[in-house]
């Protein structure tokens, strides 16, 4: 298994996780996303985001990947639209 391909299609996908769990390779960590509605499992490594460990089911997230054709795609980008961090977040 040499891992997703680098050649594929830039596509965006947005929903809600459906299921996420992590999964530790050597020294980082993967996370593993199904996103209601989607036909891909989406990986994510833990440098996309700050918020990945925090994701839950029901929560709306966003991201892009190179759509490959393949069952698990990667995703080259990743956000939790429903943590909001910083300035305006609530805090007083």
């Amino acid at each position: 298994a040499s891992g997703p391909s680098q050649n594929g299609t830039p596509k965006q996908v947005q929903g809600k996780v459906k299921r996420i769990a992590p999964v530790t390779q050597g020294s980082s960590t993967v996370y593993y996303i199904w996103v209601e509605g989607e036909s891909h499992i989406f990986t994510a490594n833990l440098a996309l985001s700050p918020k990945l460990p925090l994701v839950q089911p029901g929560d709306t997230i966003t991201g892009e990947y190179l759509d490959t054709n393949e069952t698990v795609e990667a995703l080259t980008k990743f956000d939790d639209t429903s943590i909001q961090l910083g300035a305006g977040a609530g805090n007083p």
